[in-house]
């Protein structure tokens, strides 16, 4: 009884003729076996399903075919592989004793590569090369690729290596350096979508054309895998067509996939969710409708844009189209995708993946996706966690406590700080504002705007005007180098302003004085038998000596500097540090050395 085979393997090609879609490959190979000038090792290196390893037997059986001499003489005339010698129909039965078809993901040690070896010293049996293909080869350990190193560079005169592979980085750059490398990519749509029709015609299939380009495009340019779903579909149906495909692999139809999305744009959710529940979704392929909200998203940002994507697919309504354009903008298509592109992680983790497609559903529906920092396009920042309050920032209400145990200490210094302003802004899209700009994790600029003032926003001049107690030209330089990051927000709270005016702060509005520093309380001295008695602590505004007695010399740029020591600024090296002068003036905190400059 003899065996019927399934379509990928009974199309699988025999000739360089039939190879589809990889014409540079196959021109390269003819020539070499043209010239007679074959190379020690091939590298066929390409996506699943592309031909590369029917490439290579196609190869391996042309070196040692009958026909090669009359090839080399009159290609035109001469096919080459025949199909028709005794070599060729051992290759194409698989008994051929000269062509050794090993798999890598089950041979990966380093003594299957040894065995090989020792192999490939005996003379060919039936033709003039003795031919090794290995399939997956990325799959061998290090270890198997290091045995391989010499005999890949100075095999013996008989023998040929062929490597296969569907991810050549993981191939290691001493072996590539070695091999003729053959890169095969996805096929053309038009060209598979051909080679499609004519599999229907010889097989008898019944299938309309929008089917096959439907097959074609769940496939990304994979021969096999169209092979294998058109073998899948027509199983199903007498006639093949674009609702059956999409029935049997659970893909969406593109006009449902245009309303849901019209349906989120226009913040609709109540009908959102039943048109989820009409949809039966759970009969739904989630990965294919990810990869097709995907597709469809970034293809209406083009056309917001007037431009039309290369290799478009989705044959979108014009009609949907105009209403989705027209009730959206770009910006808001842009965030949307950027979403998309953040959550995409997640939602391949999940074993929930029809309740996380609902989520980001409901979650564009709702416009939440506006909150998050993947709206703006910003990756994900770690919590920064706030430093403990210093004694002079400690509130009446609370408190320090003191161990009775503890040495007396002489009171801390407050920091020189600039005078914080106490604004009470006259409009509360001024407080959403810097509430979202804090989120965005940029500590000096958010520094900047809580401390300025509410003045007004005009309109006709496009124009935020606030109020800074110190409107420095570094304040104004960073508000004007930071606005990548402030104007998005400031259109969406101030609608028609684009620009921020900085204007000194008035008298009038002048900030609340910082509070006096609480003294801490002295602690409670118990007596202690045979100790010595305490020197007395310095205090902290007398000049600090050495053990000599001796001032120690004031820090200049260019000096050695401790990393992790704090920076003591004074009056002697304040013109050198002015810089940092000026930031340890209108920030407090102390200036601390990350790494000690070098001196020039």
């Amino acid at each position: 009884m003899s065996t019927t085979l399934n379509l990928a393997r009974k199309w699988r090609p025999r000739t360089f003729n039939d190879v589809v879609g990889q014409p540079l490959a196959v021109n390269m190979l003819r020539n070499s076996l043209y010239k007679n000038h074959f190379f020690p090792v091939y590298l066929f290196a390409g996506q699943k399903g592309c031909g590369k390893t029917s490439t290579a037997r196609i190869l391996a059986a042309a070196a040692n075919c009958s026909a090669l001499a009359a090839f080399q003489k009159s290609p035109e005339t001469n096919p080459l592989p025949c199909l028709t010698c005794t070599s060729c129909i051992h290759m194409h039965s698989g008994a051929h004793p000269d062509f050794i078809e090993i798999d890598a993901a089950s041979h990966t040690g380093v003594d299957d590569v040894r065995m090989l070896l020792e192999s490939c010293s005996f003379l060919p049996l039936m033709g003039s090369k003795k031919i090794y293909l290995i399939d997956e080869a990325h799959m061998l350990s290090k270890a198997a690729f290091n045995a391989f190193l010499k005999i890949l560079e100075e095999p013996p005169a008989h023998t040929l290596f062929m490597l296969a592979t569907t991810e050549v980085l993981k191939i290691p750059d001493t072996v590539r350096s070695r091999c003729f490398q053959l890169h095969f990519s996805g096929l053309p749509a038009q060209e598979l979508i051909t080679h499609l029709t004519l599999v229907c015609q010889t097989e008898h299939v019944s299938a309309t054309s929008d089917a096959l380009a439907l097959i074609v495009h769940e496939t990304d340019g994979s021969a096999r895998d169209a092979l294998n779903i058109l073998e899948q579909v027509r199983f199903t149906t007498q006639t093949i067509t674009a609702d059956t495909v999409r029935s049997t692999l659970g893909i969406m139809s593109i006009d449902r996939l245009a309303h849901l999305i019209e349906l989120m744009l226009t913040r609709n959710v109540s009908n959102l969710l039943t048109e989820l529940n009409s949809l039966a979704t759970m009969h739904l392929n989630p990965n294919r409708t990810w990869h097709l909200l995907l597709q469809a998203i970034r293809v209406l940002l083009w056309k917001s844009y007037t431009v039309t994507p290369l290799n478009e697919t989705l044959n979108l309504s014009t009609e949907i189209t105009q209403r989705i354009l027209h009730t959206t903008s770009p910006h808001s298509l842009q965030n949307i995708l950027n979403f998309l592109w953040h959550q995409e992680e997640l939602f391949l983790q999940t074993p929930y993946k029809h309740a996380f497609l609902e989520k980001i559903y409901v979650d564009i529906a709702t416009g939440a996706y506006e909150n998050t920092p993947a709206a703006s396009g910003s990756s994900p920042q770690k919590t920064v966690q706030k430093p403990s309050p210093r004694p002079d920032q400690v509130s009446p209400t609370q408190t320090p406590i003191l161990s009775q145990a503890a040495p007396a200490l002489a009171p801390l210094q407050p920091s020189v700080q600039a005078p914080r302003s106490n604004p009470q802004p006259s409009s509360p899209a001024w407080t959403e504002f810097c509430n979202a700009l804090t989120a965005l994790q940029d500590p000096i600029l958010s520094s900047i705007i809580n401390q300025a003032r509410f003045m007004r926003a005009d309109t006709t001049t496009s124009t935020l005007t606030i109020a800074l107690p110190h409107a420095s030209p570094f304040f104004k330089e960073k508000i004007n180098e930071s606005h990548a990051l402030w104007r998005p927000l400031l259109s969406r709270y101030f609608e028609g302003c684009s620009t921020i005016d900085i204007i000194a702060q008035t008298t009038s509005s002048a900030p609340i004085p910082p509070p006096t520093p609480r003294q801490p309380e002295k602690a409670l001295a118990l007596p202690i038998k045979q100790s010595p008695p305490q020197q007395p602590t310095p205090v902290k505004n007398a000049p600090y000596k050495n053990m000599y007695g001796q001032k120690p010399k004031a820090p200049r740029i260019g000096d050695s500097l401790t990393p992790g020591v704090p920076l003591i600024l004074n009056d002697d090296n304040k013109a050198q540090w002015s810089y940092t002068t000026l930031l340890s003036a209108l920030f407090p905190g102390k200036v601390e050395v990350i790494a000690s400059p070098s001196k020039s």
